[in-house]
């Protein structure tokens, strides 16, 4: 299922158009469209993420993710929630947590340690996104997260896993020597939706 920057929370809520080093502001992430945790191991399905960016009117990259901008926000929750729906990580209205688990799992068999660590995060930021809403709340920008077209269940959940996942990364499968990964884990560490 992963198929973005950093954290989609991240680059959707406010890092637009950053690059910088991070300031050590929650408010004020830091953007890097790179591999800091072995991310690499949830392979993408390039045509669902094709299919949701063509139905929400996104452009892919050359590395097939969708970058979130002011103007494009509202739309990246949609397509966020359309790769739950395509993906079966939403099925009926709600999380899947036992498909998901399973497929958490298939998809990250050479790393199960990572697996664990990302199913783990997204176990339980699913259980809270009505706090991780809360916590988001002052962020710029939050008005069109929140209150868009689409719901923003898909995407709280992300971001809150993608954090959950960065903080808790081993040390083993870390990126070392790149500044903008040593900005994203500070960031993780200190910025968590859930405290």
């Amino acid at each position: 299922m992963k198929n973005i920057c950093v954290f989609i929370f991240v680059s959707g809520l406010v890092c637009i158009g950053q690059g910088a080093k991070w300031d050590g502001n929650c408010l004020n992430p830091p953007f890097y469209d790179g591999d800091c945790c072995k991310e690499g191991i949830f392979e993408d399905d390039v045509p669902t993420i094709k299919t949701c960016a063509q139905k929400f009117s996104l452009t892919l990259n050359a590395n097939n993710d969708v970058i979130p901008t002011v103007a494009n926000l509202e739309s990246y929750v949609c397509f966020t929630d359309c790769l739950y729906v395509a993906d079966k990580y939403i099925n009926n209205g709600a999380l899947d947590l036992n498909f998901i688990k399973t497929d958490v799992a298939a998809r990250a068999k050479n790393f199960t340690e990572l697996g664990t660590i990302y199913y783990n995060a997204m176990e339980k930021c699913s259980k809270s996104t009505d706090k991780i809403a809360e916590t988001i709340k002052p962020y710029p920008n939050s008005d069109k997260y929140l209150k868009g077209k689409c719901s923003p269940t898909a995407q709280l959940i992300d971001d809150c896993t993608d954090i959950e996942y960065f903080a808790n990364c081993p040390a083993k499968y870390w990126t070392p020597n790149v500044p903008e990964c040593d900005d994203v884990k500070a960031y993780a560490a200190k910025c968590k939706l859930l405290k």
